[in-house]
């Protein structure tokens, strides 16, 4: 699985929920955090769930896309500083 960083799960409590440190890696070419980047019991910002298929996966990713198209709606014409957004 050469398309993730992956992890060694090492002092989190996510690690057997998360799919960065249960995928099977490559045995050629695999990245690998060079240390866990977990910030707390139940806190992870590489956290990737696992899905159960990819039906399941492809529902996850048609909601943060549909989540990701509202947020950008709600900003379109707000301006900071004198920059238009």
């Amino acid at each position: 699985m050469a398309d993730i960083t992956m992890c060694d799960g090492e002092n989190c409590k996510l690690a057997k929920e998360c799919f960065r440190h249960t995928a099977e890696p490559d045995a050629f070419r695999q990245s690998w955090f060079s240390v866990s980047p977990n910030s707390g019991p139940r806190d992870c910002a590489e956290f990737l769930p696992q899905y159960s298929s990819v039906k399941d996966y492809l529902a996850a990713v048609k909601d943060y896309l549909a989540t990701a198209a509202d947020e950008t709606t709600q900003h379109k014409g707000a301006s900071t500083d004198g920059i238009r957004l």
